[in-house]
């Protein structure tokens, strides 16, 4: 589901910046850091590699 939620927030900032490709990616970079860091100051980071390990432990279908 995160992976889906970064796919629209990347392609929001390139459709927001449609002639400054740089522009979008910096912006997207900047909003991955500032999303670490408050997953950080909330403890989630953790809890999310947890998940993700876990889910790669045991895959579903």
């Amino acid at each position: 589901m995160l992976c889906e939620i970064w796919q629209e927030v990347s392609a929001y900032a390139y459709r927001r910046t449609p002639r400054d490709h740089g522009q979008a990616q910096e912006f997207v970079q900047e909003a991955a850091v500032d999303l670490m860091r408050r997953w950080r100051e909330r403890g989630e980071v953790p809890r999310a590699i947890d998940t993700i390990v876990r889910a790669t432990r045991y895959p579903r279908g």
